[in-house]
């Protein structure tokens, strides 16, 4: 009877370390992820705000941030315009 209280004790023992062991390194990688999300949100709002004051200075010297369009040379065939096929007549 006594060896079954000690084994069942050494056993809750062993059991309440265990848990404070995995409670540890569970609160470890919550703080190291915690700390990654922070790293890449104040990267993200760097990038960000870099990208808002590019587009501020280009408003304010009256260029466009947008790429010309395509442009054909009059001998291009897509240039010129298509004829009409009537519809239904082959």
């Amino acid at each position: 009877m006594t060896d079954d209280r000690e084994r069942k004790a050494a056993e809750a023992k062993f059991k309440k370390s265990e848990r404070a062991t995995e409670g540890a390194k569970a609160m470890s990688e919550y703080n190291a992820e915690r700390q990654a999300e922070r790293a890449k949100t104040v990267r993200l709002k760097a990038l960000r705000e870099a990208k808002e004051a590019a587009e501020t200075s280009t408003r304010r010297s009256g260029a466009t941030s947008k790429s010309p369009g395509l442009t054909l040379s009059p001998d291009d065939p897509l240039a010129k315009p298509r004829k009409k096929v009537p519809s239904g007549k082959k």
